[in-house]
C-alpha cells in the first residue's frame, strides 16, 4: 500500500486542484489491467477501505482510495468531517451542493486518468 500526498494533477485543459489531501494506492500485484477508484462515504477515509479491499482484489487490479477533505457538513450542524461535498438536508427536494459535487466528479476523472485505456465503468455503493 502506498500513500501519496496529492495537490495538483494534470487534467483536461490544464492542472486541476484536487480535493483529497492523500490518495491510498494498492498497486496491482501482477500486470495492471484494471483500476478501482473507491470514494468513501461521509466521515470515513480511504485508508480502511484500501486495507479491506486489498484482501479481496484480483492481482491485476490497482485500487485507488482518495481521502475526502475535511469540511463543515450542514446536515451535521456544521461539524467538520471528511466529506466530498456538503449535505444540506436528507429531504429529496432540498438544494444540493452543486459546486461540491462538480469538484468531486472532476477529481474522480483526474484520478481515473492513469487507468488502463480499455474501460468498463461500474458503480457501487456501501452504506
Amino acid at each position: 500500500m502506498r500513500i501519496s500526498g496529492v495537490k495538483m494533477a494534470a487534467g483536461v485543459g490544464g492542472a486541476v486542484e484536487l480535493l483529497s489531501k492523500a490518495v491510498v494506492v494498492n498497486a496491482a500485484a501482477g500486470k495492471h489491467s484494471a483500476t478501482l477508484l473507491f470514494l468513501h462515504g461521509l466521515g470515513d477515509t480511504g485508508h480502511g477501505w484500501a486495507e479491506q479491499l486489498a484482501h479481496i482484489r484480483h492481482p491485476s487490479l490497482k485500487i485507488v482510495c482518495p481521502n475526502a477533505p475535511v469540511a463543515p457538513v450542514t446536515l451535521n450542524g456544521g461539524f467538520r468531517m471528511p466529506s466530498w461535498f456538503d449535505i444540506y438536508s436528507l429531504d429529496k427536494t432540498s438544494k444540493q451542493d452543486e459546486e461540491g459535487l462538480q469538484k468531486a466528479a472532476k477529481e474522480s476523472k483526474v484520478l481515473q486518468g492513469e487507468a488502463p485505456t480499455i474501460r468498463t465503468p461500474g458503480q457501487g455503493r456501501v452504506s
